[in-house]
């Protein structure tokens, strides 16, 4: 469960620059070369890329508005709630557990 939920991000961000990238190419950005590097150097922060009409750079701000605000979603809301998950499984009584002599021994790996 834990692994899909560390993949949900993924899957926004993803879909955010595969959005950003209609959107670059919709206002005439050339190539879709070219409406990459828009997505690029807003949502990753690079800042290489320079708009040349205010609606581009408008879309830039909001694209890098934007991956920050995924990012905050991930820190402040998103890792505590995985946290307990990981916590619950991993609950139980040391002596359930098997020593690390055990575990290095064990043929599990």
């Amino acid at each position: 469960m834990a692994g899909g939920l560390l993949l949900l991000p993924l899957v926004w961000l993803t879909a955010a620059v595969f959005g950003y990238a209609l959107m670059f190419k919709a206002l005439g950005a050339g190539s879709w070369r070219a409406a990459d590097e828009f997505v690029g150097s807003s949502m990753f922060t690079l800042g290489s890329a320079q708009a040349d009409d205010l609606p581009k750079l408008t879309l830039l701000f909001s694209g890098a508005a934007l991956a920050i605000s995924i990012l905050a979603l991930l820190l402040v809301t998103y890792l505590p709630t995985i946290y307990p998950a990981d916590t619950h499984r991993e609950s139980g009584s040391p002596r359930s557990r098997p020593s690390p002599a055990t575990l290095l021994t064990s043929s599990a790996w």
